[in-house]
């Protein structure tokens, strides 16, 4: 216990790193908020939200930034706390509503919380506004991945239904076969997005000795753990080939309804569906 707990705590530890540098990294890397902060001198950034996330985001940052350099301020989701200190901010984390953007004249750059936002996180005026947006592209690549193949593996082993049984104190072999106990060196992964989240998935499949495909909308340059590499045009026809389909790609309009019932019915009987969008496994 005391183990898990350290490793835990750990792992906070790097996320908020992470974040910390995606909320406050050099600003020669954000043009747009360097010309502001350049011309009116320290930065100012504002922390939508509070919580302890925010202090332990806010006191990283400020360890590497003095104030000279940057301001950062925590405050409410929303109210007119959060208006105010907007009215003179050039950077924000978290998210902005119609009425928060016309708080903030100065704001040059607004952070995502998130690596891939809800819907209607972009809502108009935010699109037609000079404001640029980032995300926390990369910042859970290794949890995401690891979680990937927890699901994958655990389905391949029957974890599941072996932990029933280990609850009931008993134990009863079950057959294996398709998912259940496919030779995974023998198998086939296909990943659906070969992002970061996705090509670190494809690494950890390599080191399993799996074949893996990589279907990509954007993608076009080869990837070192990736054996074969595709255009999205090519998901149906990959997707016959696959024992696991694991699919990494955010939730956007463009790939809103994509699995539906035609893509199930191309996977193999036995294949396993991983979506680590929505954090769920099922077998189609």
């Amino acid at each position: 216990m005391a183990e898990q707990m350290a490793f835990e705590r750990g792992g906070r530890r790097r996320r908020v790193q992470l974040l910390a540098e995606h909320v406050a990294p050099p600003r020669s890397s954000i043009p747009a908020v360097a010309a502001v902060a350049s011309r009116s001198g320290p930065l100012k950034l504002v922390l939508l939200g509070g919580g302890e996330r925010a202090k332990e985001i806010a006191q990283t940052i400020t360890a590497k930034h003095p104030p000279s350099e940057l301001h950062v301020v925590i405050t409410g989701a929303d109210g007119e706390a959060a208006r105010q200190e907007l009215a003179d901010a050039h950077a924000a984390y978290g998210t902005l509503t119609p009425e928060l953007l016309a708080a903030a004249p100065k704001l040059r750059w607004l952070q995502c919380p998130a690596a891939a936002p809800v819907g209607n996180y972009y809502f108009p005026e935010l699109v037609a506004s000079d404001v640029v947006v980032t995300n926390m592209r990369g910042i859970y690549d290794e949890e995401l991945s690891i979680h990937m193949l927890t699901l994958m593996l655990g389905v391949n082993r029957r974890l599941d239904k072996y932990h029933s049984q280990q609850l009931g104190h008993e134990y009863v072999k079950l057959p294996s076969g398709g998912a259940y106990g496919v030779d995974i060196p023998a198998s086939t992964a296909l990943l659906v997005g070969v992002g970061n989240a996705g090509g670190e998935t494809a690494r950890l499949c390599k080191a399993l000795g799996m074949t893996t495909i990589g279907v990509d909308a954007r993608r076009t340059e080869p990837h070192p753990h990736v054996d074969e590499l595709y255009g999205a045009e090519a998901l149906d026809e990959q997707l016959p080939r696959a024992d696991f389909v694991l699919s990494s790609i955010p939730h956007t309009p463009a790939t809103e309804g994509l699995f539906d019932a035609s893509k199930f019915a191309l996977m193999k009987p036995s294949s396993v569906f991983v979506n680590v969008r929505a954090c769920t496994c099922a077998l189609s």
